[in-house]
């Protein structure tokens, strides 16, 4: 998948954009950063293109509720070095927030340590930075000390 050429057919860029930012270096994961950061594309109209692509959903995490209940048995290691952010328990389902579509390994991850089948929905890394920062503080001092009440989340009530 050429995530490029997804953004040229969607009309977010043109193909002059799409080879100036390739020729300066942005190509594959990295062609997101490029564009978001040179002002071609907001991250939440790439995120959405690309979602509207592979099937994923986007969030805005700003205006969806968030059960904060999740954040007891999820590994806060994953949230912190992943930018994933659990949002809710759907049918014994696991609904998480991760800005990147390509990195499953992350997601299978979380599947492994919750028991869950998990979900992914696409957000932007600044909101998922700001419920990070809200909930858990920064990096993984407090994360440390909120896991050692480790809760599985396939043994928490839907």
């Amino acid at each position: 998948m050429d995530i490029g050429e997804i953004f040229v057919r969607r009309g977010l860029l043109s193909s002059n954009q799409l080879d100036a930012v390739r020729s300066a270096g942005g190509d594959g994961a990295r062609l997101v950063e490029s564009v978001v950061e040179r002002g071609l594309i907001s991250e939440e109209d790439a995120l959405r293109a690309i979602g509207a692509e592979v099937g994923l959903d986007f969030v805005d995490l700003a205006t969806t509720s968030v059960d904060l209940s999740l954040l007891k048995g999820f590994p806060h290691k994953l949230i912190h070095r992943q930018s994933l952010f659990p949002i809710r328990r759907d049918n014994g389902s696991l609904l998480v927030a991760t800005n990147d579509p390509f990195d499953l390994y992350p997601l299978d991850e979380v599947s492994a340590a919750t028991g869950l089948s998990v979900i992914p929905v696409l957000a932007s890394r600044s909101e998922i930075a700001k419920l990070i920062k809200a909930h858990l503080g920064v990096g993984d001092r407090k994360s440390t000390r909120l896991n050692s009440s480790h809760i599985p989340l396939s043994r928490m009530p839907s």
